[in-house]
């Protein structure tokens, strides 16, 4: 928000709305389908919302990352054409240094030029947090797997299952399961929490509900306005 609002500074809010929380709430709703299905033994209705439910953490994810950005102010040219993966690498680091100092309840955990911290490519949770990814963009991008197949060998072509070696999540469709599902939000709180921390605690308070907002008030004295969070 601009100063030169004058007097009428302290009429206005400045309201951040967090739609990503919606897709995190579609996909904690698409699981409890999955599960209640499997309880039923309704192996069918299982393996669909699982298949919704794996998408729906993925999706939640690139939701999440991108209100991170936009919730710090990190100008658009910076962070907007990186790729998923990158912004997940490196939000902390372009992130953090927009607050200068840091307080929370545990008093000061951030200064401008202090070490900060990032996932590692090659452990998890990010290792699976890149499979998820890779199920997401074969989902979203889909390509029928067309094959020369033997005459006697197409039952075996048609049943064959093809997983990733870390998650375990499945490379085929139809080989979704709820237990897939429950893994999928797994990699989800995992890279979530993990952010959370490498960010001291700021980012998780922000989906606490689904359809959370801040409302940031003006306080003004003689000269100066600055944005009060209500």
């Amino acid at each position: 928000m601009d100063s030169d609002r004058g007097e009428d500074a302290w009429h206005w809010v400045y309201v951040k709305e967090n739609p990503a929380t919606y897709l995190v709430s579609d996909a904690e709703f698409a699981l409890e389908c999955a599960r209640s299905a499997k309880g039923r033994e309704d192996d069918e209705a299982a393996t669909r919302f699982a298949r919704v439910a794996i998408l729906m953490y993925a999706f939640s994810l690139e939701g999440f990352i991108n209100f991170v950005y936009e919730y710090y102010e990190v100008p658009a040219s910076t962070w907007s054409n990186l790729s998923f993966k990158d912004k997940w690498l490196r939000a902390a680091s372009l992130c953090l240094p927009c607050t200068g100092l840091l307080e929370t309840e545990e008093g000061v955990v951030y200064r401008k030029g202090d070490p900060v911290e990032s996932f590692r490519e090659d452990a998890e949770p990010f290792v699976s947090f890149l499979e998820l990814k890779a199920f997401r963009n074969r989902t979203v991008h889909l390509k029928p797997p067309f094959a020369m197949v033997e005459h006697d060998e197409v039952d075996a072509h048609l049943s064959r299952e093809e997983y990733y070696p870390v998650s375990g999540l499945p490379k085929l469709l139809q080989h979704c399961s709820v237990e897939h599902a429950e893994t999928a939000r797994r990699i989800f709180q995992a890279m979530t929490g993990e952010l959370d921390r490498q960010m001291k605690g700021t980012i998780l308070k922000s989906f606490e509900a689904e359809g959370g907002a801040e409302v940031e008030s003006i306080c003004s004295d003689d000269e100066d306005i600055e944005w009060d969070k209500e």
